[in-house]
């Protein structure tokens, strides 16, 4: 399996555990960076997202495989943040609850 699939399968059985994942879910960004590394980005509060971590998501929306949706931080914006961020989940059909 190359480092990519790894990735991948990583991001998949995550989301079959965790329902969803974006780029303020700690929990996430922290095991996939200590499972595959990556340049992390400092946000004021929330998670440190990894570049890599997000990139592999948004290829496995590309290639129909997620379902992604904007959720707003509402009241919790702080500055540092965009107002919105994309969440991502698995469809039913794929094996996700959402």
């Amino acid at each position: 399996m190359t480092r990519r699939a790894e990735m991948e399968a990583f991001v998949l059985e995550y989301l079959k555990s965790n329902c969803e994942t974006s780029c303020v879910d700690q929990a996430f960004h922290e095991s996939f960076y200590n499972n595959f590394g990556g340049t992390k980005t400092g946000k004021n509060w929330g998670a440190d997202p990894v570049r890599k971590a997000m990139t592999i998501l948004a290829a496995i929306h590309s290639a129909g495989i997620l379902k992604r949706y904007t959720v707003s931080l509402g009241s919790n914006w702080q500055p540092g943040f965009p107002h919105s961020v994309y969440s991502y989940s698995l469809p039913k059909s794929k094996g996700g609850i959402v």
